[in-house]
């Protein structure tokens, strides 16, 4: 059948072009979904990571500004970060926390 496939749809010898066989594209389609999954999985795992980092590093943040604050300034803290915070706001947040004397100054100097 692919012998007939080649001669009547380009008017070929079947030497003259070598079409894949099902099989083949078969095994194309499949190895290429795999991959795309493998490879979306692969991005997704690390974007979840690294959420799962970001949020460990909030509720740290937020439990030292509690310790060293009081438990009312644990609480602001975590009114004042989002849900996502980036990496940025997280190393920001616990310079603050320990270069603050007081919870004022450090809602002061996180306001801005």
């Amino acid at each position: 059948m692919h012998a007939w496939v080649e001669e009547a749809l380009f008017g070929l010898e079947p030497t003259d072009l070598q079409l894949p066989t099902f099989e083949e594209m078969e095994n194309t389609k499949e190895s290429e979904m795999v991959q795309l999954y493998e490879d979306r999985g692969l991005r997704w795992r690390e974007e979840w990571r690294e959420e799962g980092v970001r949020m460990g590093q909030r509720d740290l943040l937020i439990a030292m500004a509690g310790q060293r604050f009081g438990a009312a300034a644990g609480e602001r803290l975590a009114d004042a970060l989002d849900d996502q915070p980036n990496p940025e706001t997280l190393s920001m947040v616990g310079n603050l926390i320990v270069a603050c004397e007081t919870s004022e100054e450090f809602f002061r100097r996180l306001a801005p």
